[in-house]
């Protein structure tokens, strides 16, 4: 099974997903910081990285 979390920038994705994994169980949490966002990533980047 696939849980997919988007939306806006510190709107508690991470949080809501690791709080879903502790309740689930056996569940891998990873998060787009992970990909070492640059500051001038545009949104088609950001698009790009959503879809991957």
């Amino acid at each position: 099974m696939l849980f997919k979390l988007t939306g806006s920038s510190c709107s508690g994705k991470t949080t809501l997903a690791i709080a879903a994994a502790g309740r689930l169980g056996k569940m891998a949490v990873h998060d787009t910081d992970e990909l070492s966002v640059s500051e001038d990533a545009d949104l088609r980047w950001r698009h790009r990285m959503t879809e991957m």
